[in-house]
């Protein structure tokens, strides 16, 4: 028997593997299961505690200079010390999965990775499925990427008893197209600007473009010119830029549509969309580049609408679509409502988690064995 489940996050964001993370220890927690996360002190640090959830500082440097890499490698060597055998110590991004792969050459534990991006680099990537004892990932589409030959898959989630279901908004006299989205090249967020100029002359005067997110540090440059090019085109009072929101409930249910613009470059397309599903629950149509893991979720035409990825006019004409046809906007809507609930429950798929790595657990007891 053991008493808990340690997860391993180094980021220095709060992105989509990050809220997976958090969501899964919220289910764990319900079933009294108990977890908690070693992760670096920064943005998802502080958010754990404001959210009281179990966590510990553990010291994982960037790997930039050779004496980062030397300390990194150095402080892999001490934690693996403090490692029970016995230990599940489940990795959730790619510098915990070099950390915990430096450890398991020094002590055996389960070792277990997720992956969530295609920012791994293939020769890396094979290096660790060596040490991991079972690898997951988000999309069919990743572990094609990667040509993954044994894998599980668990995808992104929602928790249907937490959210109801918007009603479509009735009001034909404005409309809100958002994207969620960090401000990074990879999501292609200039091609959903560039969308609002293709929009007829009648919808194009009552809509508006949010974009829901945070520049990020290593790309402001990107920001400022995506800002700059509002300006210039006189788009900036229908073009808003509402930066970080956690209030994403309140953001969706102020929405019409939702749009996904990520592109096959800068590490991207996504790897799953997870904005896509929480849209979905919501009742909210969503308009996505067909590329990534989009294309796992969306039925073009049935429960979302997907286009090609790095045309702004298709965006636009798909937008169109939606918010002129109330009848095709109310089934895109409803089908995608099912999906999400049949196929992303997070109930159903933390408990294949945790099946497929031989936990079970008796909720009665408030225990879980590794069988």
């Amino acid at each position: 028997m053991i008493n808990k489940i340690t997860f391993f996050n180094k980021s220095d964001v709060i992105g989509g593997a990050e809220h997976f993370l958090i969501d899964v220890i919220a289910i764990l927690k319900e079933r009294g299961i108990r977890s908690e996360i070693k992760c670096n002190e920064g943005p998802l640090a502080d958010y754990l505690s404001e959210l009281q959830i179990d966590h510990e500082i553990i010291e994982m440097p960037r790997i930039n200079t050779l004496k980062n890499a030397f300390n990194f490698i150095w402080s892999a060597v001490k934690y693996s010390r403090k490692i029970n055998s016995q230990n599940t110590i489940i990795s959730n991004n790619y510098r915990s999965h070099i950390f915990l792969s430096i450890c398991r050459i020094f002590k055996k534990f389960n070792f277990i990775c997720i992956y969530h991006d295609f920012s791994y680099n293939k020769y890396i990537q094979h290096a660790i499925g060596f040490f991991a004892f079972k690898i997951f990932v988000v999309s069919k589409f990743l572990a094609e990427y990667y040509n993954l030959k044994k894998y599980s898959i668990v995808p992104n989630f929602v928790n249907p008893a937490n959210i109801a279901y918007c009603s479509p908004q009735k009001d034909a006299g404005r409309f809100t197209v958002t994207l969620i989205a960090r401000i990074v090249k990879l999501k292609g967020i200039e091609y959903f600007i560039n969308a609002y100029n293709h929009l007829s002359p009648e919808l194009k005067a009552k809509t508006y473009f949010w974009i829901v997110g945070d520049k990020h540090e290593e790309e402001a440059e990107y920001y400022e010119v995506l800002k700059s090019n509002c300006i210039q085109g006189g788009t900036e009072k229908n073009i808003i830029f509402k930066g970080y929101r956690r209030d994403i409930d309140k953001v969706l249910s102020e929405s019409d549509v939702v749009v996904s613009s990520s592109i096959s470059e800068f590490g991207g397309p996504e790897s799953f969309g997870r904005t896509v599903i929480e849209a979905m629950l919501r009742g909210k149509p969503v308009v996505s580049t067909n590329v990534g893991g989009p294309r796992d979720i969306i039925k073009n035409g049935f429960n979302g609408m997907l286009v090609e990825q790095k045309n702004s006019e298709a965006i636009a004409a798909a937008v169109e679509k939606l918010l002129k046809d109330r009848a095709f906007y109310e089934k895109i809507a409803r089908n995608g409502f099912n999906t999400v609930i049949n196929r992303y429950d997070g109930k159903f798929v933390v408990r294949k988690l945790l099946e497929d790595i031989n936990i079970s657990f008796a909720e009665s007891e408030n225990q879980y064995i590794l069988r």
